[in-house]
C-alpha cells in the first residue's frame, strides 16, 4: 500500500513565525536494582519533532479533519510531505499524544497548529 501524501487542497505552508523543530531523544534511559542505572541509544532512526501552525480558509480545515480521520486513520498512517527545511519530500507521523489543534483566526479562517515527527534516517 502506497503511503498518502499531505491533502493537495490544504497548503503546507506554516505561518513562519510558528515553525519550530527539535531533536527527538535519542537516548533511553531506565533505573537498575542497584547503582546509577542504564542509558543507550534508541535502535530506531533518529527523528526530528517538528511543529507549526497553518491558517485555513473552514473549506480547508474541513478538508483536513476529513483527510486526518479517514485517510490517514486518526493520524495512525505515515504521510508524506515536502520539508519546509530541507525541501525534499519526507515522510512523516503525527505526534500520537498531541497531534493538532485549531482556533479561530476570524470568521472564516482558523490557524490549525500540527505537531509531527520526521525520521531522518
Amino acid at each position: 500500500m502506497a503511503i498518502p501524501s499531505w491533502p493537495a487542497n490544504v497548503p503546507a505552508d506554516p505561518l513562519l513565525d510558528s515553525m519550530g523543530r527539535r531533536p527527538k531523544p535519542a537516548i533511553i534511559a531506565f533505573g537498575t536494582e542497584t547503582g546509577s542505572g542504564k542509558r543507550r541509544r534508541r535502535a530506531q532512526p533518529r527523528a526530528h519533532l517538528v511543529s507549526a501552525t497553518l491558517r485555513l480558509t473552514t473549506a480547508q480545515r474541513d478538508a483536513f479533519v476529513g483527510w486526518f480521520q479517514t485517510t490517514i486513520k486518526d493520524g495512525a498512517l505515515p504521510f508524506t510531505l515536502t520539508d519546509p527545511w530541507g525541501g525534499g519530500t519526507m515522510t512523516f507521523v503525527f505526534d500520537d499524544r498531541d497531534p493538532w489543534s485549531e482556533k479561530p483566526a476570524g470568521q472564516t479562517r482558523w490557524d490549525v497548529s500540527v505537531k509531527l515527527e520526521r525520521r531522518l534516517g
